[in-house]
């Protein structure tokens, strides 16, 4: 039994003294949930102090939960699947830290699980009780069971009715079209505490503050995780977008509909009602009115309301300073910007993250935008910093956007592009991408300055060959002769065959050095197969694509003096555009290798298989357009892992006759299911769909 002091409980329970105090840890993300965790401790007579958990990467992880045991009594941890995403650190050190110096002072810890995903295993040693998914009394009895807390039949201290802490899984009352919480929000935890502070802090009608930062800041994203973060200091959260100054009047006018307000339907007389309701506090006095890109402040005086709750505007305009206190939104630290970085691609090191960060400037945006590609293609940091410049980004984007129906090979394409418009805000004007729930309609709405607003539908539209016409082209007469020149080269001996433009991007070098490893682990495939690799010049204007195709011409001639023999040469080159020679090769194949690192489509992919004589074995890379259509017939491949497609090709070599023949008409079929006049048909039909 714990010694009981002033502000301690008396229960024990399985064993377990209740504790005198609990330091509750937690990420930012999920203060609700600590700001709910410390209200009922204190109802229940146990004091509670709330600790954000974020430690320094540089700091090793035991120190910094040593540091926590500093304080007496319990350590409760707010765990979820995000908590162990911090900093970013190893998995591995987590485990080794939880199986060591936690097992060690496991009395000291305890925890509360969130999410219904898969931990760590070794959060075992922490005994989390969890809270996911049940309401707020079963919430509070499993919380204090696990503290070994014995509750009270009446409250220690009564709560005022305006103080209570709302359980987070229970909305405010009236929840007006605020952004979905963004689940990859990272840092401003400061930022976002000294603006709660200091709204709560100010005079009751003075309590307005301006987000105030330049486009691709992050204002938005902020005041949207404001919104989630402390909505249970609220009844009504009510967001209005404000780039347009009559949609702005009458999403501020809606809300008296939403408050159940005597009004007419005029958004004049709608917004007198709402700012005299909000300034009496009645129906609701706890409110907060956000105010998302206002950068036209004529109408200030008649639209910022007044009253008892908060204003949180967002704007590029610094005009704002006149009207009220403003918070300026500055860069990521790069702390954050590498974390953020190394969470989404996990495969770059903190000194590549420093890098990326560095040339963005630590701009949020641009951030957001390399992070995606990154952890999205498992490109290297350095590849990716070679990369189109902003400017001709938005060149790109803003020509794309002038069309009504957008199409783009594959699902994944469409949607990387509606969420790379996502809350787009800079001097050119905005986009947005759109994905109303239960509606087929996907695509992005945009405004541009000087010219007007619009939307563009966004859709996949799958491209696939013409059987028939290409089996005509694979066996016309100068088709079947070099055929005949192949086979003479080729021999009797088993052929993979690659057809690519000579580009960073189709990895061919990648491909020969597994075919390398190929002849070096499985030896028995020496003087057994050849390597016909089509590698059409491209871009030989530039010295980049000039040094790449000599690179590969090099890399094949190291090849063949390692392992050719007088008689066998193990890669055959061809550096010419020639699309008879690349057509008999397809013909030829006993094996299809295509390894983009990354890929609209790839057609080559689909073409093997419809004119391959005697069906092949297609080894694909994941970073292929064409992978999810085809993954049920492929050898799929990692294109960065040189020894594992060394391995597939292996397996596609082996491969029975009759299995591969199997998988050619699988592929052949799904290949031809889209043939070009089709598809253009398709979208022609889906714009006249659009426009109707």
């Amino acid at each position: 039994m714990a010694e009981q002091r002033s502000g301690g409980a008396s229960a024990d329970h399985g064993g377990r003294a209740a504790p005198e105090h609990v330091l509750v840890v937690f990420p930012g993300y999920h203060r609700p949930w600590a700001a709910w965790i410390n209200q009922r401790l204190d109802t229940h007579g146990v004091r509670a102090t709330l600790q954000r958990w974020d430690p320094p990467r540089e700091v090793p992880l035991e120190d910094s939960l040593g540091d926590l045991l500093l304080a007496r009594g319990q350590v409760l941890l707010v765990l979820d699947d995000w908590f162990f995403e911090l900093g970013p650190r190893p998995a591995g050190e987590w485990n080794d830290v939880l199986r060591g110096f936690v097992a060690s002072q496991a009395d000291r810890f305890a925890a509360v699980n969130l999410t219904n995903r898969t931990l760590l295993p070794s959060t075992a040693v922490l005994e989390p009780v969890s809270l996911w998914g049940v309401g707020e009394e079963e919430a509070e009895a499993r919380l204090l069971s696990r503290l070994g807390i014995e509750p009270r039949r009446s409250p220690a201290r009564r709560i005022a009715p305006g103080a209570l802490v709302r359980y987070p899984e229970t909305p405010p009352d009236i929840w007006g079209e605020v952004p979905r919480r963004n689940p990859r929000f990272t840092g401003r935890d400061d930022l976002l505490t000294e603006l709660q502070e200091r709204l709560m802090d100010a005079e009751r009608g003075n309590a307005a503050y301006t987000l105030l930062g330049m486009s691709g800041i992050g204002k938005t994203q902020i005041a949207a995780e404001y919104a989630h973060r402390f909505s249970s200091d609220y009844d009504v959260i009510w967001w209005v977008s404000s780039d347009d100054r009559n949609v702005q009047r009458d999403r501020l006018g809606e809300l008296a509909v939403a408050l159940e307000l005597p009004t007419g339907s005029e958004p004049g007389e709608r917004i007198r009602a709402v700012r005299e309701a909000l300034r009496r506090g009645a129906p609701h006095g706890r409110w907060l009115v956000v105010f998302d890109g206002w950068d036209d402040i004529r109408d200030v005086d008649v639209m910022v309301p007044q009253g008892p709750g908060h204003v949180l505007i967002t704007s590029r305009n610094h005009g704002w300073r006149e009207h009220t206190d403003v918070l300026p939104v500055r860069n990521f630290d790069r702390a954050e910007s590498t974390g953020y970085l190394m969470r989404r691609a996990p495969h770059i090191t903190a000194a590549e993250a420093d890098e990326v960060a560095a040339e963005f400037g630590d701009v949020p945006l641009p951030l957001v935008q390399a992070a995606a590609w990154l952890g999205e293609s498992g490109m290297e940091a350095s590849e990716y910093l070679r990369m189109v410049p902003d400017d001709i980004v938005e060149e790109l984007l803003w020509g794309m956007l002038g069309a009504d129906e957008l199409g783009f090979h594959t699902w994944g394409w469409a949607s990387t592009f509606i969420s790379c418009c996502s809350q787009r805000d800079d001097p050119t004007g905005t986009a947005q991408g759109v994905w109303p729930s239960g509606d087929p309609w996907h695509g992005v709405e945009w405004r541009r300055y000087g010219v007007g607003k619009g939307r563009t539908r966004v859709r996949a539209y799958p491209l696939g060959v013409d059987g028939d016409e290409l089996r005509a082209l694979a066996h016309r007469p100068e088709v079947d002769e070099a055929l005949a020149r192949l086979r003479a080269e080729v021999g009797e001996r088993r052929t993979i065959v690659r057809v690519d433009r000579t580009e960073l991007s189709k990895n061919i070098l990648r491909g020969l050095l597994a075919y390398r490893e190929l002849l070096t682990v499985h030896p028995e495939w020496r003087d057994r197969v050849v390597h016909l690799a089509s590698a059409y010049p491209s871009r030989q204007d530039l010295e980049s694509y000039r040094a790449y195709t000599a690179s590969v011409t090099e890399l094949a001639a190291e090849i063949n003096a390692e392992f050719g023999t007088a008689d066998w040469q193990p890669v055959i080159v061809s550096v010419e555009d020639d699309f008879t020679r690349s057509l008999a090769a397809y013909r030829l194949a006993d094996v299809a290798l295509v390894n983009p690192v990354r890929d609209g489509m790839n057609l080559v992919a689909k073409e093997i298989p419809v004119v391959s004589d005697a069906g092949c074995a297609l080894v694909l890379s994941t970073g292929a357009g064409a992978y999810k259509e085809l993954r049920e017939d492929v050898l799929a491949v990692n294109p960065f892992d040189v020894s594992e497609t060394a391995e597939a090709l292996h397996s596609a070599l082996t491969m029975p006759r009759s299995e591969r023949a199997d998988r050619t008409k699988r592929l052949a079929a799904t290949a031809t299911a889209l043939p070009p006049q089709r598809w253009f048909l398709n979208q022609l039909d889906a714009l006249r769909e659009e426009n109707s």
